[in-house]
């Protein structure tokens, strides 16, 4: 995929994509095209949080420790880190929903599951560095990948909607209340520990 293919693809993802039209975006024969065009798109991202981090260091209370460089250096680790455990993550998270989709009755293989995640997710790579107008285009990310999963997978809303909303809410709402127990026991154990002075 060359660099007008790219731009041309991203126009149509920009925004809300239409239902049909996922038909002529998930036609790649491999994983290579999509990954390109997911590699190219979240590049923007990266260059986007990296200005972004690096003016908000610069308003950092001057009480600050680190030097210029060494907050510098910090902004670059944490957001270059972050851009590619969005590569793990999303190919990760493409591969569990794809089994749930099969356990539903999907009928696409992983790849055009991948796809669709990538495709779908256009909006939140292009523009979530932008405050709140990046809440907005994850949001935007998700109704797209809802739509594409129902289509390509030629699924019901309500098991896309299930796969895409419902089940990783519950999960993450499990995460948190796990994490409040741990930390609440926690907590608990460590003042029973303490010696009680008299």
């Amino acid at each position: 995929m060359d660099i007008s293919g790219i731009a041309e693809k991203a126009k149509k993802c920009a925004f809300l994509i239409d239902e049909k039209k996922f038909d002529e975006l998930i036609v790649d024969a491999g994983y290579a095209d999509s990954f390109v065009y997911l590699f190219a798109v979240s590049l923007i991202l990266l260059v986007f949080n990296l200005i972004v981090g690096v003016v908000r260091a610069q308003m950092a209370p001057s009480n600050v420790i680190l030097s210029a460089a060494e907050m510098l250096l910090a902004v670059l680790v944490g957001v270059v880190l972050g851009w590619i455990l969005n590569f793990v993550f999303l190919y990760l998270w493409a591969g569990f929903c794809h089994l749930l989709l099969k356990l539903l009755g999907g009928k696409a293989p992983l790849l055009k599951t991948v796809q669709v995640f990538i495709y779908g997710g256009t909006p939140s790579y292009l523009f979530s560095w932008i405050p709140l107008i990046g809440l907005l285009a994850y949001l935007l990310s998700l109704a797209n990948v809802t739509i594409g999963i129902k289509r390509v997978h030629n699924i019901s809303l309500l098991k896309a909607v299930l796969v895409t909303i419902i089940i990783p809410a519950a999960i993450i709402c499990v995460i948190v209340v796990l994490a409040v127990m741990y930390f609440t026991a926690s907590m608990t154990s460590l003042t029973t520990s303490l010696p009680v002075s008299s």
